[in-house]
């Protein structure tokens, strides 16, 4: 099925004959799963985001911090990344959850701001909160899936959710840095 929408979701089977008989095979059952964009995936549908790989981060329902969605890391080749960017105006807090499921010491979710590496995890590690204070002007945002040149663990990816930015001066003193 081409283009499948919600309304095509049903078992199918398929039935071949020829002039000597018939068969029927078992049912397979197809389920439609609705688009989840990367925006709605990380709860920050007012923000613009970008991303620098085919394919790239998704948004999915299945692996996720509120229970409802979350963005993941694409499946990365050996020596390759895939990252998914946004710019906020400081000042201001930005937070989020993350967690990992990759080869310990090898293969990072990284998380950048400014182009500078502010943090990385590996290995399998549960979901956690960060939380930054932003100085004032353009802050640009990364979150990167990083693979070494070998070797797999884990689900090899890196899952993000609820990335919250609060921009207002006093939301700095009000938000430590975790």
């Amino acid at each position: 099925i081409s283009n499948a929408q919600f309304a095509d979701g049903a078992s199918y089977s398929v039935a071949i004959s020829s002039s000597v008989g018939g068969i029927t095979s078992s049912e397979a059952v197809l389920t439609v799963m609705p688009l989840i964009t990367l925006a709605e995936a990380v709860d920050a549908p007012g923000l613009v985001w970008t991303t620098n790989t085919s394919p790239s981060w998704i948004g999915q329902g299945v692996v996720t911090h509120d229970g409802v969605d979350a963005a993941q890391s694409p499946g990365v080749l050996d020596s390759g990344s895939a990252s998914f960017f946004t710019t906020v105006v400081g000042p201001g807090v930005l937070s989020f959850w993350w967690k990992v499921s990759s080869e310990p010491g090898a293969d990072y979710l990284r998380f950048y701001l400014n182009g500078s590496k502010q943090i990385e995890i590996a290995g399998e590690v549960d979901w956690q909160q960060l939380s930054y204070p932003l100085a004032s002007g353009a802050q640009s945002l990364e979150w990167r899936y990083k693979k070494s040149s070998s070797g797999t663990a884990g689900q090899d990816r890196g899952w993000v959710d609820e990335i919250r930015f609060t921009g207002s001066p006093a939301a700095i003193t009000t938000h430590p840095v975790s």
